[in-house]
């Protein structure tokens, strides 16, 4: 069954979702289950192979109870070995139990010093970018401000979104949650027509109309607690691979089938020009107040 690029990154929220709650309510239906249900099972069995009941016949002669206080064998003499195996097993299971709390520590603060510096990055990330932002120019060229007003038009898109130009970056990027702008590198305002700026700023856009940001913030998050598991990484990379398709068939589906094919050839003239210094297009995943 093929499913639509927009379902396909929708689908992602899920994992999302399931990785941001640390207890999630179980079901007795989850392939988590199983391997519970397979270890009773062998418990069970285990428990039915060892039964001694079919050894000991409840009428044999050999259980009786000697009358005689000198065919009676002391207890101690037997118990005393079983006492002293019994002494060493819970000596092991306590040392197992103190080196397996001392790897849980030692774990937990490798985990925790990643957090912090995850964290560090991203308030950091925010400082520069909200004092970037002071530094850019704002675009007064009127046909790129024509363009990006025809391509707010397009998607029906009310909300004053800022256009920004500089040398900051060479490839365009939205930005801010609260306040989205968009920033436009100097080579690309000068060396593009206004139909292949039309395909950038609808690309950026698009990003803006399927609040990708707050995507990308989700994720973010999530890299913050989970940083330690690989599979997590691969998963959020895979996820931004959707985004982009998500993005390009939103763009498509708003210009039309006519624009289909220019603008696919605008993204692919954007990577040959600009993909020495960053391959793609760039959205930050960061809010501005």
């Amino acid at each position: 069954m093929n499913l639509s690029a927009r379902l396909q990154h929708a689908l992602w929220l899920i994992v999302l979702v399931r990785l941001l709650l640390p207890d999630f309510p179980s079901s007795p239906a989850s392939i988590f289950n199983v391997a519970t249900h397979i270890k009773n099972a062998v418990s069970m069995i285990h428990v039915e192979g060892n039964s001694p009941s079919h050894d000991i016949p409840r009428n044999s002669e050999e259980n009786k109870i000697p009358q005689n206080d000198h065919t009676i064998t002391p207890e101690k003499n037997h118990a005393q070995p079983e006492t002293i195996e019994l002494w060493d097993e819970k000596q092991a299971l306590y040392s197992s139990q103190v080196r397996y709390a001392f790897g849980v520590q030692i774990v937990s603060a490798i985990w925790l010093a990643g957090a912090v510096a995850f964290i560090t990055s991203f308030l950091s990330y925010l400082f520069r970018m909200r004092k970037r932002r002071r530094t850019l120019t704002p675009v007064t060229d009127p046909r790129i401000l024509s363009v990006m007003e025809e391509c707010q038009r397009k998607f029906g898109i009310k909300k004053p979104i800022s256009l920004y130009t500089g040398d900051y970056a060479k490839s365009p990027f939205i930005s801010g949650l609260i306040h989205p702008w968009i920033f436009m590198p100097e080579a690309v305002a000068k060396e593009l027509p206004p139909s292949q700026l039309l395909h950038i700023l609808s690309h950026e856009l698009a990003h803006f109309k399927r609040k990708d940001m707050w995507w990308n913030t989700l994720s973010s998050f999530v890299l913050m607690i989970h940083w330690m598991n690989p599979i997590v990484w691969i998963s959020m990379k895979r996820m931004k691979t959707s985004r982009e398709i998500a993005c390009d068939a939103c763009v498509k589906e708003v210009l039309g089938e006519h624009e289909a094919t220019p603008y696919g050839l605008t993204m692919i003239d954007f990577l040959k020009r600009f993909a020495f210094y960053k391959i793609g297009l760039a959205i930050s995943c960061f809010s501005e107040k």
